[in-house]
């Protein structure tokens, strides 16, 4: 079989805070990490990243690098290891 594709990061942060059972707690639940131009690699949670991004215009998603499961930290869709699980499976 083919491979599955690996989903966009604005796909799969899409699914995280439009879908009608993970998007109720995407927001909590969920952390990106995304590469700051200035302070490398940042982690923050999905819903304050969200936020900064909506105050600034603009949503960087190229500059999204993981999605992960705050709680336990599992990496729910990595853009340079090509993973995607879960809720960001392809």
């Amino acid at each position: 079989p083919a491979p599955t594709k690996l989903r966009t990061s604005a796909d799969v942060l899409n699914r995280l805070l439009w879908d009608p059972v993970i998007g109720k707690h995407g927001g909590d639940e969920y952390a990106v990490g995304y590469e700051d131009r200035f302070l490398g690699i940042k982690d923050s949670m999905l819903r304050d990243w969200v936020k900064k991004e909506v105050e600034h215009e603009a949503f960087a998603s190229p500059s999204c690098l993981y999605f992960k499961r705050a709680s336990d930290g599992e990496i729910m869709w990595n853009k340079r290891k090509k993973i995607g699980s879960g809720v960001a499976a392809g």
